[in-house]
């Protein structure tokens, strides 16, 4: 499958919160409708399996809440109630959005977390699976001894316990296809044994390729999908166990979606998976996600210190902002696109969904030609993500230890000026630094001139500095707003420096820089609150 589709993944949970009682189908059949119609999804992934407990009838895992004795929230009783309605019905979930989606002439797959550890939290306790409880045996052992809530694929009995709800999937339903999700919850193995894994895992794949084969042989049909969600880079799949190289060199896969773990991500590494793909049938889906960077609690960020912002569920992207997405995406060799988590948006925010996947489904020439803009967050704030990959130069913390010592700040770009110069603007924030200290910016490592700042911008205490995201408050800091025209080339792969040249000695805490904004083609919004500080 190399095809321009989008994808979009749903996770069932917030179409279920809002179904009506009395009436779920129908509530199910719309729902699906919003993403087919409105938003011009060409292949709907339903997360029905995670992987032990399921939204669908099984008689091998556990369909959620098939039995009830406690309820930690009305949330629960509700789930219950409406998939008990399809079941008395004579259907259920998957067989509901199965039948919508092909009355659209429209291909669904169900999608199947390979891990999901929700219940290692205390709230989420009660959707521990039956067959952890039953075999605490098969549980991944931590590097200290401890027990993981995750299940251990170097067991037999995992292998065999998720292949059989596999098959059932398979054997039981009308599918287009099947995904394997590998982002949740990136726990496979033991980690030091993860790499010795692989081979059990290969062999696991290629027994799942094995079972849609025969259903296609069985069914007569044309070959059925098998999607393969994986992580951002393949530097991180061999510490997962992981392999997309053999999987696509034994042409087990038909679409591989580099993804992080959970937020929006301009430096998915796209190349690299093109790369393994190129003159195979494997098609490369990057995942579009709706949430910006990892939660930071407000009451921590809410002093005078150089503290992380509070970025998640704040920044509803906008169509500039996906349309740098979708560039950067083509650029490095995307054959179409894979939308995560927007359903959770769906119940209040629709009309941003339908705004993001009409950006992304813009004809590559609109995109190329039209504004877009280029939003660099930390993501995860940790040395690595879940995954495993490498976060630090994500932030950046620096003061009067560092001073001289040039600070690198990464970001991926597809809009480049080595023959052209780029018409918009670069801005960032300084959390921390004071009118007296004094930097030297570069871009490549060429100093960007005097001539390139148009203004820098101070202010004392948290504010909601850009007013297009209400209740973000930034820490104090200097804005910088740079004319890209007079800035040095972007090649690309770009390194944004940072060299603090002077710091005023009574300040006993660090600067810190997480965020860069790249507006192409257009000016974007600059920010107007503070005062202007007087240029070096």
């Amino acid at each position: 499958m190399r095809d321009p589709v989008l994808i979009c993944n749903d996770d069932g949970i917030q179409m279920i919160h809002h179904c009506v009682p009395g009436r779920a189908e129908d509530s199910v059949r719309r729902w699906v409708d919003f993403f087919l119609q409105d938003c011009a999804v060409e292949l709907f992934s339903f997360c029905t399996a995670r992987p032990d407990k399921t939204h669908h009838e099984t008689t091998v895992a556990e369909r959620d809440f098939s039995t009830l004795e406690h309820a930690p929230a009305q949330s629960q009783l509700h789930t219950k109630g409406i998939l008990d309605e399809l079941r008395d019905s004579g259907t259920d979930i998957l067989r509901v959005i199965e039948d919508q989606v092909h009355s659209r002439g429209k291909r669904i797959v169900a999608s199947i977390r390979m891990s999901d550890v929700h219940h290692q939290s205390e709230v989420y306790s009660f959707m521990t699976p039956k067959v952890m409880r039953e075999h605490p045996e098969w549980r991944i052992r931590n590097p200290d001894g401890s027990l993981d809530v995750a299940l251990d694929y170097a067991h037999e009995g995992v292998r065999r316990h998720r292949l059989s709800i596999i098959r059932e999937l398979i054997e039981s339903y009308d599918l287009d296809g099947l995904e394997l999700d590998f982002m949740r919850s990136c726990r496979f193995f033991a980690p030091a044994e993860a790499e010795r894994g692989i081979p059990l895992m290969n062999q696991f794949i290629a027994e799942v390729r094995d079972l849609l084969d025969q259903k296609a042989r069985d069914t007569g049909r044309d070959r059925l999908l098998l999607l393969i969600r994986v992580p951002s880079a393949i530097e991180a799949c061999h510490g997962l166990g992981l392999d997309p190289r053999t999987w696509v060199a034994r042409g087990w896969p038909d679409a591989l979606i580099p993804s992080d773990f959970m937020w929006l991500d301009y430096g998915t590494r796209v190349e690299e998976y093109a790369a393994i793909c190129q003159n195979t049938n494997c098609g490369v889906y990057p995942c579009v996600n709706p949430f910006a960077a990892e939660w930071v609690n407000h009451r921590d960020v809410n002093d005078y210190a150089p503290k992380p912002v509070n970025f998640n569920r704040r920044v509803f992207f906008s169509d500039e902002q996906i349309r740098g997405l979708v560039r950067n995406y083509r650029t490095w060799g995307a054959n179409g696109f894979y939308t995560f988590n927007f359903c959770c948006e769906t119940i209040d925010n629709p009309d941003f969904v339908k705004r993001v996947h009409a950006v992304i489904g813009e004809e590559p020439e609109k995109t190329r030609s039209r504004p877009a803009s280029y939003l660099f967050l930390p993501i995860w704030r940790a040395v690595r993500s879940p995954s495993g990959m490498d976060q630090t130069g994500r932030t950046l913390r620096f003061g009067g230890a560092d001073l001289g010592q040039r600070q690198v700040f990464h970001f991926r770009m597809a809009d480049r000026s080595e023959e052209k110069a780029l018409i918009g603007r670069m801005r960032f924030r300084i959390y921390n630094l004071h009118d007296d200290d004094s930097v030297r910016i570069d871009l490549n490592g060429e100093t960007v001139p005097d001539s390139a700042l148009l203004e820098r911008r101070k202010t004392n205490i948290h504010v909601a500095a850009d007013r297009r995201y209400p209740g973000m408050h930034i820490p104090p800091h200097i804005a910088f707003e740079y004319d890209l025209a007079r800035c040095p080339p972007m090649k690309g792969d770009n390194e944004l420096g940072v060299t603090l040249l002077g710091r005023n000695p009574i300040i006993d805490s660090d600067c810190m820089l997480e965020a860069l904004e790249i507006d192409v083609g257009w000016i974007g919004h600059p920010q107007t609150v503070g005062y202007l500080v007087q240029k070096d």
